[in-house]
């Protein structure tokens, strides 16, 4: 089995096209015509035995009858309709109740992928489920443009053909995560520190490219004799840096053909340093250490990079939360700042303030389980930021 645990389906113009359908006098839909390439997809779908569920908002004969005319009827032996629900998407029994039928566990619903054609609907339903968000805009008959961060999805596709290369990327992406995981760095965090990470992206490059996360440009360059393989970019998310709410750090970790580690670099503040250069008998140690600033988090590579110590100080303790809700250049016009956010991360953080013990004996490791294609965690990220900005809201009204 891959990484998918199941692919939830809606109906209506994203298996059906919704302007074929023909129906009887009481609003059935008694035929319609198949979205193009649609019903191969679904095929390539069950070949690798991904389990299917359809999530719609429609009348029980509609699904029947429409399935049955094009030989679908075993495609999907999970079906949540509308009808018979008595609600529609996106309110969450929908989802809840294909998954549960399905038996995939609330821990496992960000291993399955939720296609859908409508924002409002089934992307919204998608995410606040924590699925895999799908929009499949083949046509322009519903509104394009998210109206929350909720409506973002995780993955946009034009065509059946390209929905199941991403499907199908997404399944085999337990292997790129398996290998992510095993090759990450450890970061080592002071023991006094209060934030650790909470979701990690990752992207894999084999060819030099621009980061999509981070500015600079990742080429396979390890030293003027050698060439990586590949380059392991790492996205790592907190909720809260001592200094403002939203806090996004990198590494890079470079493999030769074996996938065994030949350069370590690390960000620092906005720009990034090599820490780390295997030598032709000395290999890196593995796991490799990255040390992290206290509460602010940039990489360092050995704990004499925080001295002298009285700044490194001050910004744990008379400089938290100067920085209210940070809105980096990467979500400028995604992420919007409303007023009393940048108080309450500052009453938040100033509540949190700590002097660092400059002692690092707190290891963290990136499991699996939190390495997430980095599509997604630019996507989860404003959610995020969402439930964190109204659970701070809220416990400012109790505390008032």
């Amino acid at each position: 089995m891959g990484f998918l645990r199941a692919v939830l389906f809606d109906l209506g113009d994203v298996i059906m096209q919704e302007l074929t359908e023909e129906k009887d006098a009481g609003g059935v839909t008694l035929r319609a015509e198949l979205v193009d390439g649609i019903k191969e997809c679904i095929a390539a779908l069950q070949a690798r035995e991904i389990p299917l569920a359809l999530v719609a908002d429609t009348r029980t004969g509609t699904a029947a009858n429409v399935l049955a005319q094009h030989g679908l009827e075993n495609a999907f032996p999970v079906k949540a309709i509308s009808e018979e629900m008595g609600v529609e998407k996106p309110h969450p029994r929908m989802f809840r109740h294909a998954l549960e039928r399905l038996g995939i566990p609330e821990s496992e619903w960000h291993r399955v992928a939720m296609v859908g054609n409508n924002l409002a609907r089934d992307i919204v339903g998608a995410t606040r489920c924590g699925l895999i968000a799908i929009w499949f805009r083949w046509n322009e008959r519903y509104p394009g443009v998210p109206e929350t961060e909720w409506h973002v999805p995780d993955y946009t596709v034009s065509s059946a053909k390209r929905l199941l290369e991403l499907l199908a990327a997404l399944d085999a992406s337990d292997r790129e995560r398996a290998l992510a995981a095993k090759v990450a760095p450890v970061i080592m965090f002071d023991n006094h520190e209060p934030f650790y990470p909470v979701k990690v992206g990752y992207q894999i490059f084999e060819a030099p490219s621009p980061s999509p996360s981070f500015r600079r440009a990742v080429d396979l360059y390890v030293d003027e004799d050698r060439t990586a393989s590949k380059v392991i970019e790492y996205a790592i998310y907190w909720d809260w840096d001592i200094g403002h709410l939203y806090e996004l750090e990198h590494a890079w970790v470079y493999l030769d053909q074996n996938d065994q580690p030949l350069r370590v670099d690390a960000s620092f503040h906005g720009t990034y340093h090599v820490l780390g250069v295997a030598g032709r008998e000395r290999p890196l140690p593995q796991p490799f250490p990255l040390y992290s600033q206290p509460g602010k988090h940039a990489f360092a590579r050995s704990p004499r990079w925080f001295e002298p110590r009285e700044p490194y100080i001050d910004a744990c303790t008379k400089d938290a939360g100067n920085a209210g809700l940070l809105i980096t250049p990467l979500f400028e016009g995604i992420i919007h700042k409303l007023p009393g956010d940048d108080e309450l991360a500052r009453a938040y953080l100033r509540q949190r303030a700590f002097h660092p013990s400059f002692s690092f004996e707190n290891l963290w490791k990136i499991r699996e389980e939190l390495l997430v294609p980095w599509a997604e965690l630019k996507a989860w990220i404003p959610r995020r930021i969402s439930e964190i900005r109204a659970k701070l809201a809220q416990d400012e009204l109790l505390s008032g």
